[in-house]
């Protein structure tokens, strides 16, 4: 409840909240984390001198190769049985944990999961949701592409048999089956697998098959394996009445993706932004696609060379979690790009407003600092009616390899030179584009996908 009226504050009493907030999670961070305690020391700053948000820039970002290197041992706070906290990993389905949460810490991130549920889905207990995440299982152990998932019986036998040092993990378990099965009636079906977006003709009626019996009302999923979904069900004409929702995980529809997912399911694509070590942050309005942060549970900085951006301009999003003081990520650098939006929504919001643009890796910078971000190098050429799929390969400045996988029945590949020019338009200088069609465009290790991998991103860090 605290949540969802916090979205209806105030510009003033939000920046009081955030303030008080602020101060709380670093005094927490230097007297009890090893690692903010002798950064702090270095430069000098003393549990309760940072006042307010603007003081944040006395500490330095944080990077993801900084928390790896440091938790736990440095990074999570002193004092504490670390068998009574929630563990939890980022960077991929495959890759080791990075933080720790407390009880509190998981009831605020359980409390922005309702809210988007109820407030931005429409969603109520006993509707019924369908998602297809990426399992990394399938993807590099053979497995047979189901994700396993106990019972509510087995899960409750578990419990029971547990010894008494481990009831309290197998009491989650089951709470989170109950809440899964029962409250929000929710089920996955398997990822698209190794074939990524060369997977056949009948898995995937298969998976329209399996939405149309469910008659989901909110349908999640990685957003390349939901344009794949929506190309099949346009091309057989399916249709999906119940679906209201369709919200994207583990990554970021481009503009083309969004208007051929809407058009397949008749639904409105709603988008929220959330990482695994920080859990949703913000979700969007039905006024417009900006993202209205959760001031309440995280603090937003957009920097461009280390300075916070002007205006709309495009940055690097950087983190602060307010409310996790058994790990803290202050200054957090979650390899993201975005702007503000200025002023106060048309739904009344006065809070922070944003737009994520997409990954920094996947942001082309050309050598005049001009910065374009990966969603926009796919749509252009998504929206060439050759090319379903695409994935482009920054090799230099002026070179990019293209794999384009064509639509059914097209047999000609567009000309090189005519992708050149339009890329180079974009980029606003002259480039060369090498072709190459494929059958497929396949999921990385951790069953996401990367479609543009840059070589260039890291000079948005540059002065």
């Amino acid at each position: 409840m605290h949540l969802r009226a916090a979205q209806d504050w105030k510009e003033d009493r939000l920046r009081n909240a955030r303030t008080g907030l602020l101060g709380a999670c670093v005094d927490n961070a230097i007297r009890h984390v090893p690692y903010f305690r002798e950064l702090a020391d270095e430069l000098g700053i003393s549990a309760g001198s940072l006042k307010c948000a603007e003081d944040l820039a006395r500490l330095p970002v944080l990077t993801k190769e900084i928390v790896k290197s440091e938790f736990p041992d440095r990074l999570v706070k002193e004092g504490l049985d670390w068998e009574k906290l929630y563990s939890v990993a980022t960077s991929g389905t495959t890759d080791r944990v990075m933080t720790f949460e407390d009880e509190e810490r998981r009831n605020w991130d359980r409390a922005a999961d309702l809210l988007i549920e109820l407030r931005g889905n429409g969603f109520r207990p006993g509707d019924r949701s369908l998602s297809v995440p990426p399992d990394a299982c399938y993807e590099h152990c053979g497995a047979d592409g189901r994700m396993l998932v106990p019972t509510l019986g087995e899960t409750f036998r578990a419990l029971v048999k547990a010894p008494l040092d481990q009831k309290r993990r197998e009491a989650r378990k089951l709470r989170a089956v109950v809440m899964s099965d029962y409250v929000w009636r929710s089920k996955r079906l398997p990822s698209l697998g190794v074939d990524g977006t060369g997977v056949a003709d009948e898995a995937l009626r298969s998976y329209c098959e399996e939405i149309r019996k469910w008659k989901p009302r909110v349908l999640t999923g990685l957003p390349v394996t939901l344009y794949v979904i929506a190309l099949y069900a346009l091309r057989n004409r399916l249709e999906f009445p119940e679906v209201q929702v369709v919200r994207p995980n583990g990554g970021k529809f481009s503009e083309v993706m969004i208007e051929v997912v809407e058009r397949a399911f008749g639904a409105r694509v709603r988008e929220n932004y959330g990482s695994a070590e920080l859990s949703t942050m913000a979700h969007d309005c039905a006024a417009s696609r900006d993202l209205h942060l959760l001031g309440e549970i995280v603090h937003l900085e957009i920097l461009r060379n280390g300075q916070p951006v002007e205006g709309a301009e495009m940055g690097e999003l950087v983190i602060t979690d307010l409310r996790n003081h058994v790990t803290p990520l202050i200054r957090y650098a979650i390899g993201d790009v975005g702007r503000f939006v200025p002023g106060r929504c048309a739904c009344g919001f006065e809070g922070t407003r944003f737009v994520v643009d997409g990954r920094l890796v996947e942001t082309v910078v050309t050598p005049d600092r001009l910065a374009v971000p990966g969603t926009r190098l796919v749509d252009l050429f998504l929206r060439r009616p050759e090319i379903d799929h695409v994935k482009i390969r920054q090799q230099s400045d002026t070179l990019f390899l293209v794999e384009a996988v064509l639509a059914p029945g097209i047999d000609q590949a567009p000309e090189e030179a005519e992708l050149a020019e339009m890329l180079g338009e974009l980029l606003e200088h002259p480039v060369e584009v090498r072709l190459r069609v494929v059958r497929r465009i396949a999921p990385e290790r951790n069953g996401k996908y990367c479609l543009v991998i840059s070589n260039s991103h890291a000079r948005f860090r540059e002065a």
